[in-house]
């Protein structure tokens, strides 16, 4: 396996997209975090010109880097990971070398969790690079005037990162399977791992609606219904990566979120492993 893991790496690392990814997804954000500070900036001051020291708290307040580290921002990793998987996954298959790399008396587990393990830690290490460039990026907003204040605390601020970080690993993992499934067409992979999702989450909250609440007249059979869809739809892949772990959840929500995206997790990568050993290599 250790000979495999330095094969997948120092192939990574050859590529000018792999360095091109972390700089593209990091540039963006910032730039928006800068843009969005200008404009609100801007519109507050035109609105409020003689209350300054409102519009510095409420500035340093959205702006902090604890609060820009936590903000929406990081969906861009999951966004990135998504064509990632489907490049790095379905390479192999797509240019025929996997048929070399199984001839040189490499299993295909061997092989999968290479792959895993390589795109698991490209998927921690952009989540860390994002992060921290958005948490500089919130310093340097408060040290320029007129936002000088110090930076705010949040509560559970390492929790919420620590659970964040788990659905970014969990997303990689559900973009590894589907690439998988896919096999080798990189460009069905990429276009599958981006829109899959968003329409499962769809085709899940219409056959719940049409399964509880089909026929439903009583009130509170409905409501009892409704709420049984929520709770399920709360628990959903797609639900978990957009607002799993949000400032201000309470202990028992986050240990519950915690433990589903672990379970996701945990299923995407053994699907992904029964898809590699049992798919058949085409000539």
């Amino acid at each position: 396996m250790g000979r495999m893991l330095k094969f997948e790496l120092r192939k990574l690392l050859r590529k000018k997209s792999f360095y091109l990814m972390f700089i593209l997804c990091v540039g963006v954000a910032v730039y928006n975090v800068f843009y969005q500070r200008n404009m609100i900036y801007d519109i507050v001051q035109e609105i409020n010109e003689f209350n300054k020291e409102s519009i510095r708290e409420s500035l340093a307040e959205m702006f902090s880097p604890q609060r820009l580290a936590l903000s929406g921002f990081w969906l861009m990793v999951p966004i990135v990971l998504a064509v990632f998987a489907g490049i790095f996954v379905c390479e192999d298959r797509a240019s025929g070398t996997i048929k070399n790399i199984y001839s040189r008396g490499y299993s295909r587990t061997t092989v999968f969790f290479s792959k895993f393990i390589v795109s698991s830690a490209v998927s921690v290490l952009l989540y860390v690079v994002l992060i921290a460039g958005l948490y500089l990026s919130g310093m340097v907003i408060l040290s320029t005037a007129p936002v000088d204040v110090s930076p705010q605390t949040i509560k559970g601020f390492w929790l919420l990162i620590l659970g964040r970080l788990l659905i970014v690993l969990t997303a990689n993992a559900e973009y590894f399977m589907l690439s998988e499934l896919i096999g080798g067409s990189t460009g069905g992979a990429i276009a599958v791992n981006i829109f899959a999702p968003i329409v499962m989450t769809g085709v899940l909250s219409i056959g719940l609606n049409i399964i509880f609440l089909s026929g439903t007249e009583d009130y509170e059979v409905y409501e009892k219904m409704s709420n049984i869809i929520s709770s399920i739809m709360e628990y959903w892949i797609y639900t978990l990566a957009i607002g799993g772990f949000y400032i201000g959840m309470e202990v028992d929500t986050y240990i519950w979120h915690s433990v589903a995206a672990a379970i996701y997790f945990i299923v995407f990568m053994g699907l992904s492993w029964l898809i590699s050993v049992k798919k058949e290599v085409k000539n």
